[in-house]
């Protein structure tokens, strides 16, 4: 761990003084770095004044690189606000309208007539991510070549029906603002995000061109054993939705650029995405990621207040921490995680092999046992130790999740239950009875 920590002395308007932030922030990551669940750079601010900002782990495993500050990572669908900016300019110019019709781009793509820009902005298109883009490893498309993959795929369901968050809808929109702009997405996301905001280390990933300082992608060994390499999906198929490398700096800049009138007008601006309520108070929340790679910011308009966590880690607990680090600025309670695991924690019954579904999620996953060891697989590149915590309960660190799995004496599954911080714990039902897999 990288353990040099730049914090300045003042928190303006906190009760909480800067060594007592340094302080909690090391003792709420303790547990995440000793499960390997998180590496990268956190920064807090408040207004241009930057509070607390520290790098964990390495950018290089391999080399023994360690994160630095200025270490770059992919930022995955935070990029779908930087690409929201742009079409808000664009309408504003009158080179384009939030009901335009598809039509006018893809005219041969299915039910064009009938979606529209604005049906892509909000997700309600009906396209749908088709599974022969994901976990492609640097096929570097164009964006006419996405559009043209997406196009021989059926809709979900009719536009504007039925919303379904869908990287593919933002990827036709990257297509579009080349087309009204006779621009690359690359180029124009400087011209109108970038260069306006200050971001001087922020780019796209559309290409196989080296980036300097760009941390690799790792993730939690799913045989418990520390890190394994996850390699970074394609992002040319992502352009404008999950294409973009960036800082903590400069998303600390983007925030503000856009809620004070830098980038869009400020009502503008918090009308394309509306506020949320986090802690009491008003926010705008981004986030994003794939393998490899975990975003999270905080921005607390009212307040000025900024919270940006950037990981080359493709466990899910960024978003935690972002929460848990503006709840210590504003001196409000949040909680350190804690987990107790068995003495033997991989002893296992192959009972607990099969599929189950998360009731009211769309989450499917498989419990697998391989080399002796349970396994949650939830996909072919997301799968977690399963760490014995009781006879019927296991700990997920991917997820930083508890999963539990109740039997009868007769070997019959009699329910269970799926819960990570966040969410309310949902029930686990049981699909199939898939046979015992014997691994290497």
């Amino acid at each position: 761990m990288n353990t040099k920590v730049f914090v300045l002395l003042a928190l303006a308007a906190t009760t909480v003084n800067a060594e007592t932030l340094a302080t909690r922030v090391d003792a709420l990551l303790k547990p995440y770095l000793d499960y390997r669940v998180f590496n990268g750079v956190i920064l807090a601010a408040r207004g241009d004044t930057v509070v607390f900002e520290k790098a964990y782990g390495m950018a290089n495993y391999e080399f023994n690189v360690p994160n630095t500050i200025e270490t770059r990572f992919a930022i995955a669908s935070v990029t779908k606000r930087f690409t929201s900016v742009i079409l808000l300019k664009l309408f504003a110019e009158k080179k384009l309208g939030a009901d335009d019709p598809l039509s006018k781009w893809v005219p041969d793509f299915p039910s064009a007539d009938a979606i529209t820009v604005r049906h892509l902005m909000t997700h309600m298109s009906g396209v749908r991510d088709p599974d022969k883009l994901r976990r492609l490893i640097r096929m570097n498309m164009t964006s006419a070549e996405v559009v043209g993959a997406l196009r021989t795929e059926p809709l979900g369901s009719k536009p504007g029906e039925v919303y379904s968050y869908t990287t593919a809808n933002y990827a036709i929109l990257g297509h579009i603002i080349e087309r009204v702009t006779g621009k690359t997405y690359a180029e124009i996301v400087k011209q109108y995000v970038y260069d306006p905001a200050g971001m001087r280390d922020s780019g796209e990933l559309t290409t196989t061109t080296v980036v300097p300082r760009l941390a690799n992608g790792y993730v939690a060994d799913p045989y418990g054993r520390g890190l394994s390499v996850c390699g970074m999906e394609d992002t040319s198929w992502k352009v404008g939705g999950g294409s973009s490398y960036s800082t903590v700096h400069d998303l600390h800049r983007f925030v503000r650029a856009l809620y004070n009138g830098t980038l869009l007008p400020r009502e503008n601006a918090i009308a394309s995405w509306p506020l949320s309520t986090i802690l009491l108070k008003r926010a705008t929340s981004l986030s994003g990621a794939f393998p490899g790679a975990g975003a999270n910011v905080l921005y607390f308009p009212d307040d000025d207040v900024t919270v940006v966590v950037l990981s080359n880690n493709y466990a899910t607990v960024s978003g935690s921490i972002t929460q848990a680090i503006a709840a210590m600025l504003f001196d409000q309670p949040y909680t350190i995680p804690t987990v107790k695991i068995a003495a033997d924690p991989y002893r296992t019954d192959p009972k607990i092999v099969g599929r189950y579904r998360v009731e009211g999620r769309p989450w499917t996953f498989s419990v697998t046992i391989r080399d002796g060891r349970p396994i949650a697989a939830w996909s072919a590149v997301r799968q977690s130790a399963m760490l014995r915590v009781s006879d019927d309960t296991w700990f997920e660190p991917l997820d930083w999740a508890t999963l539990t799995l109740k039997f009868d004496d007769a070997g019959k599954f009699v329910g269970g239950s799926f819960a990570f911080p966040g969410i309310e714990p949902a029930r686990v039902i049981r699909e199939q009875r898939c046979r015992t897999r014997t691994w290497p």
